[in-house]
């Protein structure tokens, strides 16, 4: 939520900006809530009255307000905001700001602070404002009233939600699939009513039920191979997958049609599905088709030796927390294990085995393996990027296009293989502990793939 906080004698009000400004791409916040103290574990906290009916209808429609009444300690963990090393601010709870005011959203989904003060809302320079900041004590995106008239609204489709509100799936039942390609409206934004990263997007539409996926985008373009997943696995995958079909979804027919999962949800499959479906990007230059791998983690952790010991996302980065007296799940997801007490001490469960015996030698343990794995991937990245540079003359020049063909399959393969495999936003070998095994053996297979283009163009 972004407010305009503006000084009324020694007071501070807080006016929501979406209310003040009439920009399409900024309407809509949800409301704060400031939850009540109590218990509140992971089973529903007994109820001082019954609710009305009113009250009713906002638990189930996701509403902040009503779940966090319930659900306190849960509520109040899961809005947190992760601050990165270098200033930046991410984490789920901050999709209320990027999504619902575009403007704050960058090329990264980040939000970046410029040494001047202004803040660079999309990474290019084009859109720009200062007098912007996350407020720690209220959990909010504010900016100054009298840096009002710098705010543009970038263009956004409405699919860019349906991984991260559950209310989108309402719009998308009245309005059809057709709304995957349309650009933001007001009356879509109106239908949405704020709602980003609520509780219901894994619980569905009432308190304390099972975790699992609820996106009809994932459950649909995912169907062949959700059986493969745990529930907690499809609650997190439901957005962190290699899903990239939205931009292609025009009407029903194509929606129904597309399956990622047809083949397997190990990295070659989804190449090959993605191939078929033809959901990829021509790169004019060297003439090959690019498969878009953004944040495929669930297909990536799925067969990791963490996993084949029941471990999933939800044990590392949502550990059984105490607070009060009270044992509760932590939601605050976005943050790092690493900086989480409660998530060390279950990861040594299993580790001190391997001789690491307190939370510093843990951190230092996957640090080290960050900085193995980012030196290999970005030495092969040097000879993917060597490949490239070679294939781009070679097209320029005119060779045949069949002379061309085998090395081209294998640059979109290479460079599948390290989509898959690096950390993104996070750093480029963060993700290795996800799935040791395999960062390593794509990284090998890419190093291949890329000497094989290199001698053939060379």
């Amino acid at each position: 939520m972004i407010d305009v906080r503006r000084k009324v004698g020694a007071a501070v009000a807080v006016v929501s900006l979406c209310a003040m400004v009439g920009v399409g791409g900024l309407i809509g916040c949800a409301p704060q809530a400031t939850p009540a103290p109590s218990t509140g574990g992971d089973a529903p906290a007994p109820a001082a009255a019954e609710s009305t009916a009113e009250e009713s209808a906002g638990i189930a429609s996701g509403n902040l307000d009503k779940w966090a009444e319930q659900f306190p300690l849960q509520y109040n963990s899961y809005h947190q905001s992760p601050v990165k090393a270098d200033g930046k601010h991410h984490g789920h709870y901050d999709l209320k700001a990027k999504l619902f005011a575009p403007v704050v959203r960058d090329g990264s989904a980040l939000i970046t602070t410029n040494e001047d003060g202004t803040t660079d809302t999309n990474g290019d320079g084009m859109y720009k404002i200062s007098g912007f900041h996350y407020d720690e004590a209220s959990h909010q995106w504010v900016i100054d009233e009298d840096e009002l008239g710098q705010v543009k609204a970038q263009t956004f489709k409405m699919g860019c939600y349906s991984c991260k509100s559950g209310t989108f799936d309402q719009v998308l039942e009245q309005r059809g699939p057709e709304i995957f390609t349309q650009e933001v409206d007001q009356e879509f934004m109106d239908s949405m009513d704020g709602q980003i990263w609520a509780c219901n997007i894994c619980h569905g539409d009432m308190p304390g039920t099972k975790p699992t996926s609820t996106f009809t985008y994932f459950n649909t373009v995912g169907r062949d191979g959700l059986d493969e997943f745990s529930d907690n696995e499809k609650a997190c995958g439901q957005c962190h997958n290699s899903l990239d079909y939205r931009h292609a979804i025009t009407d029903d027919e194509v929606f129904q049609k597309f399956s990622a999962y047809k083949y397997g949800t190990d990295v070659d499959s989804l190449i090959k599905a993605v191939n078929e479906d033809d959901i990829t990007t021509l790169d004019e230059e060297i003439g090959v088709k690019l498969v878009c791998f953004d944040h495929d983690e669930v297909e990536f952790a799925h067969t990791s030796p963490m996993a084949e010991l029941g471990v999933d996302c939800v044990t590392c980065h949502m550990p059984q927390s105490t607070e009060g007296g009270t044992t509760y799940t932590n939601h605050h997801a976005s943050g790092s294990p690493l900086e989480n007490p409660d998530s060390l001490a279950k990861c040594l469960e299993c580790h001190e085995s391997q001789g690491i015996k307190t939370a510093d030698e843990m951190v230092k343990m996957v640090r080290d393996k960050q900085a193995d794995a980012t030196a290999t991937y970005e030495a092969v990245k040097a000879k993917l990027d060597q490949a490239y540079d070679l294939l781009a003359a070679k097209t320029a020049a005119g060779t045949p296009d069949a002379d061309l063909a085998e090395v081209r399959t294998k640059y979109q393969t290479a460079d599948g293989y390290l989509q898959h495999i690096r950390g993104g936003n996070n750093g480029m070998g963060t993700k290795v502990v996800h799935n040791v095994p395999q960062f390593y053996d794509l990284a090998a297979k890419a190093d291949v793939l890329c000497d094989e283009m290199i001698a053939a163009l060379s």
